[in-house]
């Protein structure tokens, strides 16, 4: 048999009518239409396609996706018109399009799967108006359908089975604010519908993703909405049968097309397989790596930065520039990055001046002597700007006191309008003359609005809800964006972590996770964090910069950020005239550790979350492991959070080594090597001291 992932797409007949099977590597799923409803028959993690697929009665007729067409319901009346295998777009995909039209309204749908070895699908429609006049999209749900009976002899009365929800967000938690990213939370499913969402007009600082574990039989599901916008995700236990639906929220119309007009949904990715929910966050990523991820240029990936920001915040001069330019040589940084304020004035908020893109009178003489001085000493140049905000007294607004997004005549915060053509062609024509003029390497987009449900607008006698074209147009112009400036790296913030979702990550290369960077917090949000994106997408800081200096010592403020695929430096002494030589020793040091050992392996490895996500106020452990593919080499990062009365010891078992090969294990803090059989690493694992709550170890195991 050949070791390349296996898939398979077909068209199925059978006694229950036509149909549709998706195998990739072990995950099968299979879809048919049953009564003129296009519904999710089985969902399996073993890739044994079932002898038959009965019918299970009422509640088994759920279709496999929603939708709402001007306040008319459309999960049932369609009549296949065909199934065919569309051109791949990455190597060692298949993708299938099934096609329906409805039998009642005028309208037709392409169902598109994709599959690509692991056990995620990914999963898009494409609706079509075949009206000849507009019709208004009122909901969807990208995906929906039976993703988990309940266990054998299980009581169906009163509730689904033993099943729970993982999630980074929570409707009462600090995941839906500034703060809360990397949340992540198991709770129990019971026999209540459960629902997570994002409502602030963005995807959050919590994001679109659910997993949910089947604690009785082993089996994991993962369900994750490629989507900047508000979202919904809802699980409904009906008897022995658990539903799951996901897709964009806000009120309807979420879009109104025109006659003949297509629009496509966001993509769900859907996973499943056996195993528990670290290993479906590894299938994760590496799903994302072959089928989302866009490479950095080349010789681009995974560098490490240096921000203005720290000191100096907004109130920046060139000759203080150029002090931070020299310490990011001396430590090693290879980008360095100018923050907010580079447009604005001393003394004035650079909050109150977005919208005029061009330095202020803070630099006199622009931004071209900072980067000239920058790439004299090796350094690559960053700019920061939040190009889709624009506030009351800029240039630009007091030409066009129309762009700001509007609901009933009130703007709404400093948000543009994307959806409105006009103001998506300007944004993307400043970008573009700043990537020029400055001849940037890198572009750090910052989005900090929260316009709540959106805003609407006119259209054909519809009040249409902004987010869908806003975001529309928002992707389109990172995609021309970087098919423009290929050299151009792209880092996505917003608000710290605010939209880190596949939607928006499928055109970035990384993303800052949050500016809540102090200990404990920050590694509980890093190990929420790799549950969703694969290590090589996230970034944070170490330095005084959002004062991620103040908790833990510096070794562990040093690992948390080393231990990232991207990691960030941001002010370590105030003044040229008083630099601290142990410090720059030590962050030179820590750099040089992830350059030779964190960076060449971050874009292949695999992440082993060995501890359970917990309240770092009631203290605990954190310990997560990167180890490459073929057992070679693994990276343990072990943290003692806050809290009293722990123990100090723990013993450590490394997941992602070879039994049969014998390694070389390095402590980072002592620096002592001993040689340790892999069985041990396996069976017995690492006992490991930490004395004292934020404290921490590093430890690498390289094969010998």
């Amino acid at each position: 048999m050949g070791s390349e992932p296996y898939v398979d797409v077909r068209a199925t007949s059978g006694p229950q009518g036509p149909g549709a099977r998706y195998t990739s590597g072990l995950t099968f799923y299979q879809e048919g239409l049953v009564e003129g409803r296009w519904m999710a028959l089985n969902l399996s993690p073993t890739g044994i396609v079932d002898a038959a697929t009965p019918v299970l009665g009422p509640l088994a007729l759920g279709s496999a996706f929603g939708l709402e067409m001007d306040g008319d319901s459309l999960h049932r009346g369609w009549r296949l018109e065909g199934c065919e295998e569309a051109p791949a777009e990455r190597p060692g995909q298949r993708h299938m399009v099934v096609q329906l039209a409805h039998q009642t309204r005028p309208v037709a749908l392409r169902v598109h799967t994709v599959v690509d070895g692991t056990p995620v699908l990914m999963r898009w429609l494409e609706v079509t108006n075949m009206a000849d006049r507009p019709a208004a999209l009122s909901s969807v749900w990208v995906w929906s359908g039976r993703i988990a009976p309940a266990p054998v002899g299980a009581d169906v009365r009163g509730s689904c089975g033993p099943y729970s929800l993982g999630s980074l967000t929570e409707n009462e938690s600090l995941s839906l604010v500034w703060g809360g990213e990397g949340d992540f939370r198991w709770q129990p499913i019971g026999s209540r519908t459960m629902e997570i969402q994002a409502e602030g007009g963005m995807s959050g600082w919590g994001h679109p993703i659910a997993y949910v574990r089947d604690e009785g039989q082993g089996r994991v599901f993962v369900a994750q909405l490629a989507w900047s916008g508000n979202w919904r995700i809802r699980l409904e236990p009906r008897l022995e049968l658990l539903f799951l639906r996901i897709g964009p929220a806000a009120p309807g119309p979420m879009r109104v097309l025109d006659a003949g007009e297509t629009v496509s949904t966001p993509v769900v990715h859907l996973g499943c397989m056996c195993g528990d929910a670290s290993a479906m966050a590894q299938a994760l990523h590496e799903h994302q790596r072959r089928s989302v991820i866009v490479l950095p240029p080349a010789g681009a990936a995974n560098l490490v930065t240096y921000n203005n920001w720290g000191y100096m915040q907004d109130e920046m001069t060139e000759d203080v520039l150029k002090r931070e330019i020299d310490i990011a040589a001396q430590v090693g940084a290879e980008i360095f990055t100018v923050d907010a304020g580079w447009f604005g004035d001393p003394g004035v908020s650079w909050g109150t001046q977005m919208g005029n893109w061009r330095p202020g009178s803070r630099l006199p003489g622009g931004l071209a002597p900072v980067f000239d001085y920058a790439r004299s000493k090796g350094l690559r140049c960053g700019l920061w700007c939040a190009v889709e905000v624009a506030c009351a007294d800029s240039d630009v607004i007091r030409a066009h006191p129309d762009w700001p997004t509007q609901r009933d005549g009130r703007k709404l915060k400093n948000t543009l309008d994307l959806s409105k053509p006009e103001v998506a062609e300007w944004v993307e024509g400043e970008i573009v003359r700043l990537v020029q003029e400055h001849g940037l390497d890198l572009f750090r987009l910052d989005y900090g609005d929260q316009p709540g449900e959106g805003g609407y607008n006119a259209r054909h006698g519809h009040a249409e809800n902004t987010l869908w074209r806003y975001y529309e147009a928002v992707y389109g112009i990172w995609d021309r964006v970087r098919a423009r400036f290929p050299h151009l790296i792209l880092e996505n913030c917003a608000g710290g972590g605010g939209r880190t979702d596949l939607g928006l990550m499928s055109r970035m290369h990384y993303a800052w996770i949050s500016d809540m960077a102090q200990a404990p917090r920050a590694v509980r949000m890093q190990e929420g964090m790799l549950m969703a994106l694969a290590p090589e997408l996230l970034e944070r800081v170490v330095g005084v910069c959002l004062n991620a200096h103040v908790a833990g010592d510096l070794d562990m403020q040093l690992r948390m950020n080393m231990l990232m695929g991207n990691p960030c430096i941001s002010g370590l002494w105030p003044s040229a005239e008083e630099p601290n030589a142990e410090l720059l020793r030590r962050v030179t040091a820590a750099v040089g550790f992830f350059k030779e050992h964190v960076r060449p392996m971050i874009r292949t490895c695999r992440v082993f979350h060995t501890s359970e996500p917990a309240e770092e106020r009631a203290g605990g452990w954190s310990t997560f492991e990167y180890a490459s593919p073929d057992g070679s080499k693994a990276i343990l990062g072990v943290f003692r959070l806050a809290g009293p009365g722990e123990d100090d010891r723990r013993v450590v078992a490394l997941r992602g080594v070879s039994r049969s090969r014998d390694y070389c294990v390095t402590s980072h803090s002592s620096g002592d090597i001993v040689r340790i059989p892999g069985r041990d690493l396996v069976e017995e694992g690492l006992r490991v001291r930490l004395p004292h709550p934020l404290t921490s170890e590093l430890i690498v195991a390289q094969a010998v």
